[in-house]
């Protein structure tokens, strides 16, 4: 099997729905194309690696220009600037060759320059051009069923093993909210400014932001702890927070996400609260978790949730586990994904 991605695997996408997946499975590819093997390709980091990026696209026109007899596996583009060419001829050029990806990518309107290189074009071509396609949820997978008629919807999965369980549901002594995300997605929290500093009025609330940004949030500082993202520790501050929230805008781009981070609070049974959008509305109603439409919603939901029982705390922490366990971990898609890019059982 061949991988393909234009991340590595420090780069969300790929870790998750390629490299978490191969680690899990004990899989070794035959080759593993990566584009600069970076968390990002911004404008600013392929400047500064030109020689690596001249690398990539030669490699990539050489392996796409080849007929081969392995399986491809591709996650959202090979390289960032592509207009759907080399994908094309990528997967067309494989013996069977599968399409991944897990955002709404054909919705994502970027600003200049990155609109030189049109992702929904890339989109198009990918879903079109490739033999099998796997969508992170049921409204990615209707829109990719409009180009290619095999589509499986499989979930970004998460193996609760490799989380630090929650055992002690008692508040902290200052009530720690916590929201897990990238620089990218700060913005998401920056809504909820003025629905969290009123609950800090009422009762004193410590906000962790688990991410590799560094932006301010304005007054919302006041409560903020900034903990650098790590592989190797954002576990533990999982299982020491009282709860983990999921704000998201309601946007066509956002519809297509796929709740990863709600998934990972509950693979270390934390209680978990997010806006009603996109797989988030499902998985929030299956953990019976509380999921605020409203600034005001917001608001008090997190004051009920500070006042609520430790055993409703706990009740909350170990249903969300639950629901991880059966429908969102590597243990319970691992057929379907095996079967879906031409593995043996």
């Amino acid at each position: 099997m061949i991988t393909v991605a234009s991340y590595g695997p420090s780069g969300s996408s790929a870790r998750v729905r390629i490299h978490d997946w191969l680690t899990y499975l004990g899989i070794s590819p035959s080759r593993n194309f990566d584009y600069v093997g970076g968390a990002n390709n911004s404008f600013t980091t392929l400047a500064q690696n030109i020689p690596a990026v001249v690398r990539a696209e030669l490699e990539l026109r050489k392996l796409a220009g080849c007929a081969s007899t392995d399986t491809l596996l591709l996650s959202r583009e090979a390289s960032p600037l592509s207009n759907g060419g080399i994908e094309t001829k990528l997967l067309r050029n494989a013996a069977l060759s599968v399409y991944d990806f897990d955002d709404a990518i054909f919705h994502n309107a970027a600003p200049f320059p990155y609109n030189l290189y049109p992702k929904d074009k890339i989109w198009v071509r990918s879903v079109t051009a490739a033999d099998r396609v796997i969508a992170g949820n049921d409204w990615l997978a209707e829109e990719s069923a409009k180009h290619n008629s095999s589509v499986t919807m499989i979930p970004s999965c998460v193996n609760p093993d490799d989380y630090a369980r929650k055992t002690s549901y008692a508040l902290n002594e200052v009530p720690v909210l916590l929201w897990m995300g990238s620089p990218a997605t700060e913005p998401f929290l920056q809504e909820l400014a003025e629905p969290l500093l009123d609950v800090n009025r009422k009762i004193p609330i410590k906000l962790q932001v688990v991410s590799a940004g560094d932006r301010s949030f304005g007054p919302l500082d006041a409560i903020i702890e900034r903990i650098p993202w790590s592989a190797a520790t954002f576990g533990k501050h999982m299982a020491s927070a009282d709860l983990g929230i999921m704000p998201l805008p309601d946007n066509a781009f956002t519809r297509g996400k796929c709740a990863y981070k709600i998934l990972q609070y509950g693979a270390a049974a934390l209680p978990v609260m997010g806006s009603p959008v996109g797989t988030n509305r499902l998985v929030l109603n299956q953990m019976g978790a509380a999921a605020p439409s409203s600034q005001e919603q917001w608001k008090s939901d997190i004051l009920d949730f500070i006042r609520s029982s430790e055993t409703e705390r706990k009740d909350l922490g170990n249903r969300a586990h639950e629901v991880v366990v059966e429908k969102y971990s590597f243990a319970a898609w691992a057929s379907v994904w095996r079967e879906t890019i031409g593995l043996k059982p």
